[in-house]
C-alpha cells in the first residue's frame, strides 16, 4: 500500500480508490509514507482528512468543570424542591419557577466566566 500511495500521490481520483477498497491499510500505509511526501498539497489535504475524526468535537467532549455544574445545579433544585411543602399549592408555581431558573440559568451564568479560566 506504501509503493501505491507513493506512485499515486498526484491522482487525486487514484488515492480515493486506494481509499475506499481498504480504508485501515490505507490509513496505515498513509501514515508509514508521510514523512516521504509531506511537501505536497494533497498529502496535507489526506492529512486533514483522516486526521478530522480524531479531534473531538465539543458536542462529545464532556469534561470535569461541566459535571460539576451540572450536579451542583440538580443538588440546589432538589434542596428547593425539598422545601416547598405541596400542601400550599398557590406558592408552588413560584418555587418551580425560581427552580427551573436556577437549573437552566446556573450553567448559562457560569460558561463565559469558563472561558478565561
Amino acid at each position: 500500500m506504501k509503493q501505491l500511495i507513493k506512485e499515486y500521490i498526484n491522482n487525486p481520483g487514484k488515492l480515493e480508490k486506494l481509499y475506499h477498497d481498504d480504508k485501515a491499510a490505507f490509513k496505515s500505509g498513509f501514515e508509514e509514507v508521510s514523512s516521504e511526501i509531506a511537501e505536497t498539497d494533497l498529502f496535507r489535504y489526506w492529512k486533514a482528512r483522516l486526521d478530522y475524526s480524531k479531534t473531538p468535537d465539543k458536542i462529545k467532549s464532556i469534561n470535569l468543570p461541566d459535571i460539576i455544574i451540572l450536579i451542583s445545579s440538580c443538588l440546589i433544585a432538589a434542596l428547593l424542591i425539598r422545601e416547598v411543602e405541596l400542601t400550599v399549592a398557590k406558592y408552588l408555581p413560584v418555587y418551580v419557577i425560581w427552580i427551573l431558573f436556577v437549573v437552566f440559568a446556573f450553567p448559562l451564568i457560569l460558561s463565559p466566566l469558563r472561558q478565561f479560566a
